[in-house]
């Protein structure tokens, strides 16, 4: 949905003013001066529009990483309290957060770099978005990090073999990963070699964008309790 609303908007013809004059929708000049259809105005507002709602989901789409990280790391980590916590607490961060900073970024590009569409990145502006998907995403780092450490000691307290220990942990945090969007972490910037930063966008849209296949595929389709209990119930 992101990229389709991405899409929408970088094919939105100008509707401003350059150097005295103004392009048309096929790349040709309008004369200062000259009427400028009303329909350009429609068409600033609505993809603008569409900018936000655009920044809305992509900031929904980091805090819902955040929910599953607190979520995790309450449920393994402070285990007592997993039985209290309640979902509308999680429908509030992830769904009416991201619309604060998106807000206060649409307040602020209007006022003071009103640019077509708000696409231009020239502008620190953008920070009243990117800040807090970058706070999220630390918080979730801490999140794997405190819940790897307690996965291992777990392990160590049953007396497994260590290196079974040490393939459960690696197991637990290559999901924990794109399941909370560590990646981003990881790897922040793109390669700047062609091969490299295509295989680097490829990898990145595979693990954000079908995030629940892969850990429906692992949880569900490759999980052994899962399969000899889907297994038994279809024998009977």
């Amino acid at each position: 949905m992101n990229h389709g609303i991405r899409w929408a908007i970088k094919d939105t013809p100008d509707p401003s003013f350059k150097s005295g004059e103004k392009k048309d929708t096929f790349g040709g000049a309008l004369e200062f001066g000259q009427h400028v259809p009303p329909y350009y105005d429609i068409i600033s507002v609505s993809c603008k529009v569409l900018h936000f709602f655009h920044m809305y989901m992509l900031g929904c789409n980091y805090f819902w990483m955040l929910c599953e990280g607190i979520y995790l790391h309450t449920l393994i980590v402070v285990a007592v309290f997993a039985e209290e916590q309640h979902l509308h607490w999680y429908y509030l961060l992830g769904w009416g957060f991201p619309l604060v900073p998106v807000s206060i970024h649409a307040v602020a590009r209007k006022k003071y770099f009103d640019d077509n569409c708000w696409m231009s990145v020239e502008t620190h502006l953008l920070y009243a978005v990117h800040g807090p998907i970058v706070a999220a995403l630390l918080v979730n780092l801490f999140f794997l990090l405190n819940i790897i450490r307690v996965l291992v000691t777990k392990l160590r307290d049953t007396h497994r073999a260590e290196s079974n220990m040490y393939m459960k942990a690696v197991r637990a945090t290559l999901i924990l990963v794109p399941l909370l969007g560590i990646q981003f972490v990881i790897f922040p910037w793109r390669p700047e070699n062609r091969l490299a930063g295509e295989v680097y966008e490829y990898v990145m849209h595979i693990l954000m964008h079908y995030q629940g296949l892969l850990v429906a595929t692992i949880f569900c389709f490759f999980n052994g309790e899962v399969r000899n209990d889907s297994t038994f119930r279809h024998t009977v």
